[in-house]
Parts: structure tokens; C-alpha cells; sequence
């Protein structure tokens, strides 16, 4: 907690503030419980502030995760002043000091005041005011979710073919600061990672009316039963993997029968489907579509592969890599 003395000749006299005695002014949270889940199996921290619905004012600020299970995990809070520089670098030193600045934490936030990512919902949300047309909704998201460089390429010639003016628009944001979600295949509401934060707000909107110290606990309270509730559902899946993540990957099983593995060494394959053709390495675990890479989960093509060799699927499951996203 962070508070602030008025000493004999500043302005709290003016105000009716006593000296000598200390005034709140910030307060950072992070139990030890959430902190432990957070670092047991997350890596993508999304950052957000909202405002406080009382008479003081004032902003929450929140770092939320996301879990094993492809759900969003809050694991530190404050309450604050006002959103500026100050707050911020106050927030991320104490929060970097709980979870360790020696890992690759991937941030996203979703005013960009960061050196980070721009998020894909709002950068579409600004492209929708002057081009609307669900076509270009479309498109935009095919470009957004590619996981290679050839088919964000084929999307984009698709959108120029369709709307010029709005892919020079996007063409002005370079695709190297679009944070796009690989987690997520089906969906395009799921597809930006942000939304974590933006979910956790709208939970806790009928809190920021309350007092902070009222606020601060019914939070408390919140957290305490939803990773109950969570482990009990956990605890009844018979699977090793968590049900979102084995949702995902039935729906690549489905799709790997359009594709045909060719052998080509030990354990490297060509797949091919068509003109298409991907490569694949069962041992480094990787694919050049780089979906594997990036969401941990085999995809179509790594699995026609698997397929080929009479293995199981599941077996190749890993936790997503450091990568560029």
C-alpha cells in the first residue's frame, strides 16, 4: 500500500486534510494462491485499467493470465489515482517483483502503451468505422489467425481485391505489432488475447460501485470461488488434458483427413493436400505452418503424420514455445 503525508505548509489546508497523518493513496494485491496457479502454468499476461464507480474516482488495475485450460485467471490487482506512467511503472515493478522478470512474459494490452503487440479487436474496430462490410470482417480475421507468412499474404491479396482502401489501411499497421491469439481456431471473438481482461471486468462491474475496502474483498471472495469451482469441474475429467484443449484437438483429427503424409526421413514428412504442402518433424515437434509451434497443440497436419506412423496424437501434445506470435 502506498499512501501520502501533507506536511505544514502544502496545500492541505485548502482541502481541510490534517498533517502529519497518512492519506491512501494506492494499493496493489497479489495473494499467494493466485500468484502460485499464475506460475505453475501461465505465460501471456494481459493488462487492462477500468474506472471506479464512486464519488473518489480512481482506476482498477488488474493482470490477468491465461490457464491450462484456455480460460482467463486474474492473479494481481490495484486500485489507483488515475491510469498515467507513474501508476503503471508502479504496478508492473511490484508486479514483475512477485512473478520474476528473468522469464519471457508476453504482455498485451489494449492501449498500446506498451512496446509490445497492438490488439487485433481494436485494431479492427477502428478498420469497421469506414469499411463495415462483413466481407472485410472476414478477410481481416483470415489474415489476423494465419500462423505463416504465405496465407496472411493470401488473405491480404484477398481483402486488396475487395476493398483497396482498407488494406492500405492495414497495410499502415505493420503485421509485426498484431497480437493475435493461435490459441483459439473457432471464433472470432476469442481471437484476441485481451479479452481475457475485458471478461474479467464485466465479472467484477457490480463491484466498482463499492467501497474500495468492500470492493477489494467481494474481488477476493470472487477469485476464492471461481478456482474452486473450477478445480472441482477439473478434477471430474477423466482426460489428461483440460476439455477446451481436447475440444481442439478432435476438431484437427477431423481436418487431418484431407491430408496426405509423405515420408521423407527418420522422422520428418511432406504433406500435401493439392498445391499445398507443409513439412513436418515428429521429433522437434514442429510444422512450417507453425501452428504446432505456437499453441502447443499437434495440428492437422503434424496429426496425419502421427496417423501414418500408428501413434497417438495425444502423446504429442506440448506446451506452447517462446515464439513470435
Amino acid at each position: 500500500m502506498k499512501v501520502h503525508t501533507y506536511n505544514e505548509g502544502d496545500l492541505a489546508a485548502e482541502h481541510a486534510l490534517a498533517t502529519g497523518l497518512p492519506y491512501f493513496e494506492r494499493i496493489y494485491i497479489c495473494l499467494e494462491g493466485c500468484k502460485k496457479g499464475f506460475l505453475a502454468g501461465c505465460r501471456i499476461i494481459g493488462l487492462n485499467a477500468c474506472h471506479l464507480k464512486t464519488k473518489t474516482g480512481g482506476q482498477l488495475m488488474c493482470a490477468v493470465g491465461r490457464d491450462p485450460n484456455d480460460e482467463y485467471f486474474p492473479f494481481a490487482y490495484a486500485v489507483v489515482e488515475a491510469e498515467t506512467k507513474d501508476t503503471w511503472t508502479w504496478f508492473l515493478n511490484l508486479l514483475l517483483a512477485d512473478i520474476g522478470d528473468g522469464n519471457r512474459w508476453l504482455f498485451i494490452s489494449d492501449q498500446q502503451k506498451y512496446e509490445h503487440r497492438i490488439c487485433c479487436k481494436h485494431l479492427f474496430n477502428n478498420l469497421r468505422k469506414n469499411h463495415p462490410a462483413v466481407l472485410i470482417r472476414d478477410l481481416f480475421w483470415k489474415a489476423a489467425k494465419a500462423t505463416y507468412q504465405q496465407a496472411h499474404e493470401r488473405a491480404m491479396n484477398e481483402l486488396k481485391e475487395v476493398d483497396e482502401d482498407a488494406f492500405k489501411w492495414l497495410q499502415s499497421h505493420s503485421t509485426t505489432i498484431w497480437a493475435r491469439h493461435m490459441f483459439k481456431s473457432d471464433g472470432q471473438s476469442d481471437t484476441v488475447l485481451n479479452n481475457m481482461c475485458e471478461s474479467f471486468n464485466s465479472r467484477i462491474v457490480k463491484f466498482r460501485s463499492k467501497p474500495i475496502i468492500t470492493m477489494l474483498e467481494c474481488i477476493r471472495l470472487y477469485l476464492m470461488t471461481r478456482f474452486q469451482a473450477n478445480k472441482q469441474m477439473i478434477m471430474k475429467v477423466e482426460s489428461e488434458f483440460c476439455p477446451k484443449i481436447r475440444k481442439r484437438l478432435y476438431k484437427e483429427k477431423l481436418a487431418c483427413s484431407k491430408w496426405l503424409a509423405c515420408w521423407a526421413s527418420r522422422a520428418k514428412f511432406e504433406v500435401k493436400n493439392g498445391l499445398e504442402s507443409f513439412t513436418v518433424d515428429l521429433e522437434e515437434k514442429k510444422c512450417s505452418c507453425r501452428k504446432w509451434d505456437i499453441t502447443g497443440i499437434p495440428c492437422c497436419h503434424a496429426i496425419s503424420c502421427i496417423f501414418f506412423n500408428r501413434e497417438d496424437a495425444e502423446k504429442a501434445h506440448q506446451w506452447p514455445k517462446n515464439v513470435e506470435t
